[in-house]
C-alpha cells in the first residue's frame, strides 16, 4: 500500500502509520479478511490481475481488535496506451456496515464498462 487516508485507516481500526506498516504484502492485506470470504476474495483478485480488469466485491474483515466489518471494494484498472497491460489500479473501499448481511448470491459482480 502506497498511501492511506484517515478514513481508510478507520475502516481497518488502525491509525494511518499502523496501516502503512501492516499492509506490506498481499498476504498481509488478505490477513484481515474473514476466513469464510478469503478464498473467494483471492480468486476475484487473481482473476482481475490476470485479465487486467477492475472488480466489485463485498467481503468481511476481522479487525485486530476482533470487530467484524462488512466492506465493499471497487477497483478500476488503468491500461497502457495500446491497452495491452495495466499501468496501475485504483481501489475504493467502503464500510457498508453490519446491516449488510452476506448470503447466497452476494459477493461480486463484474465491473461493467
Amino acid at each position: 500500500m502506497l498511501s492511506c487516508s484517515a478514513q481508510l485507516a478507520q475502516i481497518y481500526g488502525m491509525t494511518v502509520p499502523e496501516v502503512l506498516d501492516f499492509f506490506i504484502s498481499t498476504e498481509a492485506e488478505t490477513g484481515l479478511i474473514h476466513p469464510g470470504d478469503k478464498a473467494r476474495y483471492r480468486k476475484i483478485i487473481n482473476d482481475s490481475n490476470a485479465l487486467s480488469k477492475g472488480f466489485n466485491v463485498e467481503y468481511r474483515i476481522i479487525t485486530l481488535s476482533g470487530d467484524t466489518r462488512h466492506l465493499y471494494e471497487h477497483s478500476e484498472v488503468v491500461l497502457d496506451s495500446d491497452c495491452s497491460s495495466s499501468v496501475k489500479a485504483v481501489y475504493f473501499l467502503w464500510n457498508i456496515g453490519d446491516a449488510q448481511k452476506m448470503g447466497p448470491g452476494s459477493g461480486s459482480m463484474p465491473l461493467l464498462k
